[in-house]
């Protein structure tokens, strides 16, 4: 109307069409689907790509990369209000309630192990006519008959009762795949084949001691082996269907910048020629959404009216027999002087390293804000090892071509006994058998305060039952040496990796641990604390990246379609406190963005897998507490980084028969602080081609000169290297350890401040504490050698550099992806 002309409207796409949306390919394995359908719902307002709702589990994302089929909307079922959680429970025929057997006293060892199974091969089939579905059976607790056998039932004033005997929880007659693949088949048109395989089935490892299962459709249908993995069948692409046609527009393009990705920064400036370097391209693994994973309940009531309703009950029947078989709490009446905890159920997707569903974990947890300190609990830290300890077994084991195994120990806090009298209300899913009885906690439960340390102090307490000692550098890393065979293990509360040089040694290692604890044998490491690793005997390395993790916080903060950038941090760029907000105003503006968040997740990747990220990420948390306009560009910035850099991976690799030395490097960017003027320090030391540990910290004085920052920086790098030898030593690696470790520095004078002492007017404000370097080169433990400033590859964890700067150190730390060379 105002321009007098009727507007194009040909690049409209038509609302609620069907589309295949692509999935990245980190998250698809070779037979994988290469698209997702979807329900086309707009466009988004904060990102170039189009809207769209999965349909196979109703998840709204942002896509790119999107074929269009402009039909009408596939129908979709009528949404019916939901019952209540119990309501749905009992009128489901396909639960119902557990049942009574004899349980022994002890129950022997259990393991579950990753072999390719068929889940549904021996499981009972659920007719298709849903009129025909087997009828309710009624059975009881497995637990009651053992325990009035063994005393007569005392009433509510003669003393607590057990607390697990008189649960009723409803549990499914068999796995529930038919409704599962209805579902799925209702989401896709007659003509267009599945995307996607099949979710793998979880695990329904549930057994008792006797052999028998504790639950009834365990124990009186006959059940399938357990498994963590399915095999994927092959799928095929739907048939794509051309386009609609864009009309070109027709006015003359008069230098008008492209409109604004607000997730990029745009700088007019980029329409002028630059000499500096190109910015990269986007990379080959376009990632534009992730895989339909449906969204993790945060509530009972929420697990309970969900479409997988049926694998979260057989989560909650799992934990409550793992409370069942390991006694975790008994009924008992609540003192008068006290007060319950309360409790609550946490609903985890257990993914593998492609992304899929593994398994369908239900923890009950208890809340320990509540319990009073000095009464409910005392003292609470437990360690855990370190990931420099992780890197260094890896690096050592590719050199000496050692066997990695990794296990998980399941419930593993279950396992703690509590020395403290602690009352909680009984979870949500069961029933006092007597009004007024809360449960008396016998054993430790997750997420209460004292839980992780009495979980430590069981396991480390076993382990050197087994021979294992302690590593003085590490105490979560213990070694065991028997003749010839040798192995280290490492825990990470309840996730161990294990290495030796001998098989049949690890597995003798796996069954006394299996003997004391119920253990998942995950086989070769292959995905741990969110590290994917890979490895390749022949050529004899190892690579560990966190591609899935990357994408999924890409995804979280919306950069999965942002434009690459070639480095972390812009260069020139200088964060201070000036850049922080000054007024309520601008603080409110700015809280829109999970600022905190996001810096904790990069901070995450700098790690353990991305060294080059670690100036960045130390630069944007000093202003945690109150990020500016700035700072937000900055971590933006970082995201567009990894958006480019998603497949870069760290790489250990066998160099030869004899183990290359560590060695190391050590840098200093004098004065590049802008607030307080303090210099920032760098190290990286590397084994077997790759980085195993790097810093970038902020130094705690001012140094007056360069020559005092270098040797400061110096300094942290022989703290570094002294734990790294210890290390080694305790590993029983003493062949790297013959000759002094060698540090290289670029700053003549600081060398020369660690062999003599001559410049004494000009150093004697520097604090002792960093002169033990100078016993370190007499003791022949360091070496602190000279190399030029263009092979100083700490360079990067001190400032900012230019884009070929930036990318001529990542091959000599280890770290390659994409068309990235091994120099």
């Amino acid at each position: 109307m105002w321009h007098k002309k009727k507007p194009d409207l040909t690049h409209i796409r038509v609302f609620g069409s069907r589309c295949y949306g692509k999935i990245p390919d980190p998250l698809r394995i070779k037979l994988d689907g290469k698209t997702e359908a979807c329900i086309f719902l707009g466009y988004s307002p904060v990102s170039k790509g189009y809207k769209v709702q999965l349909l196979r589990t109703g998840a709204t994302v942002v896509s790119r990369d999107v074929i269009l089929q402009e039909k009408p909307a596939p129908p979709r079922q009528p949404v019916q209000a939901s019952p209540s959680p119990d309501a749905r429970l009992q009128e489901d025929p396909h639960f119902f309630l557990p049942s009574r057997s004899q349980l022994p006293a002890t129950p022997p060892a259990r393991v579950s192990t990753r072999e390719p199974q068929h889940p549904l091969s021996d499981a009972p089939q659920v007719p298709s006519d849903q009129h025909q579905r087997p009828p309710s059976l009624s059975v009881t607790n497995p637990l009651d008959d053992h325990l009035s056998s063994a005393a007569p039932e005392p009433d509510a004033a003669d003393g607590p009762s057990h607390g697990l005997s008189n649960f009723h929880i409803l549990l499914p007659l068999a796995p529930d795949s038919a409704r599962a693949q209805s579902r799925l088949e209702q989401s896709s048109s007659p003509e267009v084949p599945p995307l996607l395989p099949a979710r793998p089935s979880p695990r329904h490892d549930v057994r008792s001691p006797t052999g028998l299962a504790l639950m009834p459709h365990l124990g009186h249908h006959k059940q399938a082996p357990s498994t963590d993995h399915v095999a994927d069948s092959p799928v095929e692409s739907p048939h794509r269907t051309s386009p609609v046609p864009v009309r070109k527009s027709s006015r003359t393009n008069k230098g008008v910048p492209p409109p604004r990705d607000p997730s990029e920064d745009y700088d007019p400036s980029s329409l002028r020629p630059r000499k500096t370097p190109p910015r990269p391209s986007r990379p080959k693994r376009t990632l534009l959404t992730l895989a339909a994973v449906p969204m993790e309940p945060t509530t009972y009531t929420q697990a309970m009216t969900s479409p997988d309703s049926h694998h979260w009950k057989s989560a909650i029947a799992e934990e409550l027999n793992s409370h069942a078989m390991n006694g975790t709490w008994i009924f008992s009446t609540l003192p008068a002087d006290r007060k319950p905890i309360t409790c609550k159920w946490i609903f985890k997707l257990k993914l593998n390293s492609h992304g899929q569903i593994d398994r369908y974990k239900a923890r009950l947890v208890a809340r320990g804000f509540n319990q009073i300190p000095g009464l409910d609990y005392h003292e609470t830290f437990s360690p855990v090892v370190r990931i420099q300890s992780i890197r260094l077994i890896l690096a050592l084991a590719a050199q000496l071509n050692l066997h990695v195994h990794q296990i998980n120990v399941r419930t593993a806090f279950l396992n703690g006994v509590l020395s403290e009298e602690i009352f909680m209300r009984v979870p949500e899913v069961g029933t006092s058998p007597r009004p007024g009885k809360v449960c008396r906690l016998l054993k430790t439960l997750y997420m209460s305060k004292q839980s992780p340390r009495e979980w430590f102090t069981v396991i480390n307490k076993f382990l050197l039952t087994l021979g294992f000692t302690n590593s003085a550098a590490d105490g979560n890393v213990y070694v065991l040496q028997n003749r010839s065979d040798f192995a280290v293990l490492t825990l990470y509360v309840d996730d161990t990796l294990i290495a030796g040089n001998s098989l049949p040694f690890l597995h003798s290692i796996k069954r006394q641990l299996n003997s004391r604890f119920l253990l998942s044998d995950l086989g070769e490491v292959h995905h741990l604390l969110s590290l994917q690793v890979t490895r390749n005997l022949d050529h004899g390395w190892f690579r560990i990246t966190q591609a899935l993790y990357i994408t999924q916080k890409l995804a979280e903060f919306g950069f999965l379609a942002s434009k690459p950038v070639s480095t972390p941090l812009a260069l020139g760029t200088h964060l201070s406190a000036a850049d922080c907000p000054s007024s309520s105003a601008e603080t409110a503006l700015i809280a829109a963005f999970p600022y905190a968040n996001a810096v904790g997740s990069l901070k995450w990747a700098s790690l353990c897998t991305r060294p080059d990220l670690s100036f960045t990420v130390n630069v944007l948390a000093q202003c945690m507490h109150n990020p500016g306009d700035a700072h937000i560009r900055a971590c933006k910035h970082v995201f567009r980084y990894l958006r480019g850099t998603i497949d870069h991976y760290l790489e250990y690799r066998r160099t030869s028969t004899v183990p290359r030395p560590l060695y190391g490097f050590s840098d200093a960017d004098w004065a590049g602080e802008v607030d307080q003027r303090h210099s920032t320090s760098g190290y990286v030391f590397l084994l077997s081609t790759g980085a195993i540990s790097w810093s970038s910290t902020r130094q705690k004085t001012t140094a007056l000169s360069s020559t005092e920052a270098e040797y400061v920086a110096m300094a942290t790098a022989a703290s570094e290297l002294l734990w790294l030898r210890q290390l080694l030593h305790d590993l029983h690696c003493t062949d790297t350890l013959k000759t002094p470790t060698r540090v290289y520095c670029d700053n003549q004078s600081a060398l020369a401040l660690v062999t003599t002492t001559r410049f004494h007017s000009r150093t004697k404000h520097i604090s002792i504490r960093y002169h033990f370097i100078r016993q370190l080169m007499a003791q022949h433990k360091a070496e602190f050698t000279y190399c030029p400033t263009d092979n100083m590859h700490a360079d990067i964890f001190t400032k900012s550099l230019t884009a070929p700067k930036h990318a001529q150190h990542l091959p000599m730390l280890g770290l390659l992806g994409g068309e990235t060379p091994r120099s």
